[in-house]
């Protein structure tokens, strides 16, 4: 697995290729797609990503990913509410 560099304290989770249309509504599909709609296609699955599954992914993956490498996780200390 390459390490990506984060900008600004961004890591990047996922993009999206015709080749994943392509897998879903074949190739026909995939390349009538313009680069536009391809754009507009990976911003509504961002949004959506980020409305309906990203926050609980966020909860789900750090104990893993804490586990997976036999590191205790500190004490979870929630932000105080403004």
């Amino acid at each position: 697995m390459s390490i990506i560099r984060p900008k600004g304290g961004y890591f990047p989770i996922t993009s999206v290729h015709r080749n994943d249309v392509a897998s879903i509504f074949g190739k026909k599909v995939a390349n009538a797609l313009t680069d536009e709609m391809m754009e507009i296609l990976a911003s509504r699955m961002e949004n959506n990503y980020v409305a309906t599954l990203f926050w609980e992914q966020v909860r789900e993956d750090v104990p893993y990913v804490f586990a997976m490498r036999d590191i205790p996780m500190p004490e979870i200390v929630k932000p105080e509410e403004p």
